[in-house]
């Protein structure tokens, strides 16, 4: 039984370092959207302050710049709130993953405890058995 609960715990513990990847890598991805919504909303501010300098010339361009870029601007917000539930989700797959792994080291430490009690009491037994047969042996003299 403890070369099986030992397995468990490994195989638990490779599932638990996979979700932890897994949410590292879904963490990462949130970062590269937020960094791409910052610099393209910086890159809207710096073109905005660009046409207020020429209003002739912004009338034209400006107009149908700033549609397409707040139209970005929002598709990369649902990504981030779309990101996000991912996140969640691996969040408490990385929870039960772990819940499951402590439930086998749990088994696993219950399983020593109670071999090592096992053992303790055999010792005992037999250092009682020679204490006996000490005895006797003392008596018989």
């Amino acid at each position: 039984m403890g070369k099986g609960i030992a397995t468990l715990v490994r195989v638990n513990e490779w599932r638990v370092d996979e979700r932890r990847r897994e949410l590292g890598v879904l963490l990462d991805e949130l970062n590269e959207i937020e960094t791409s919504k910052t610099k393209l909303e910086a890159q809207f501010a710096s073109e905005h302050n660009a046409a207020t300098l020429d209003p002739e010339i912004a009338g034209v361009i400006f107009g149908p710049y700033a549609d397409a870029t707040m139209e970005k601007i929002e598709c990369l917000k649902r990504s981030i709130a779309s990101k996000e539930e991912e996140i969640t989700l691996a969040q408490e797959q990385l929870g039960e993953a772990y819940r499951e792994l402590k439930k086998f080291e749990i088994a696993r430490d219950n399983h020593r405890k109670k071999a090592l009690g096992d053992l303790i009491r055999l010792d005992q037994r037999e250092l009682d058995d020679l204490a006996l047969q000490a005895i006797s042996f003392r008596e018989r003299q």
